[in-house]
């Protein structure tokens, strides 16, 4: 399996495994798993209604694009650079894009 193959695989993996243990917040909202293996996009998110309250919240999003895993969103507790790394994705490939570019040097992760 080639690096890229194998970096959509394990955040497609993660996304699912986590979208799974997830405990929907409340009775109209589920959680939606979304992968996207040709564009690289692995998304978690909650949507629905609840008291007349629109829910969308996307709370976990990877991509994988130019060689590396690009961690979106992490709204978890789970620390998802370090899950990548457990499963095979070295620290140099992995983008901490939520945080602002010149912080990304202080990471111990790649900048872009």
């Amino acid at each position: 399996m080639d690096k890229i193959a194998h970096y959509k695989a394990v955040a497609k993996q993660l996304v699912e495994h986590y979208g799974k243990l997830d405990q929907v917040p409340s009775a109209g909202v589920d959680t939606a798993i979304i992968t996207d293996d040709q564009n690289g996009h692995y998304i978690l998110m909650n949507l629905g209604w609840h008291d007349n309250h629109r829910t969308y919240y996307p709370y976990l999003h990877l991509d994988v694009r130019n060689d590396k895993v690009f961690v979106e969103k992490n709204l978890t507790e789970i620390s998802i650079a370090k899950e990548l790394e457990n499963n095979g994705v070295p620290a140099e490939d992995i983008v901490l894009a939520f945080q602002a570019p010149y912080k990304r040097q202080h990471s111990g992760y790649a900048v872009a």
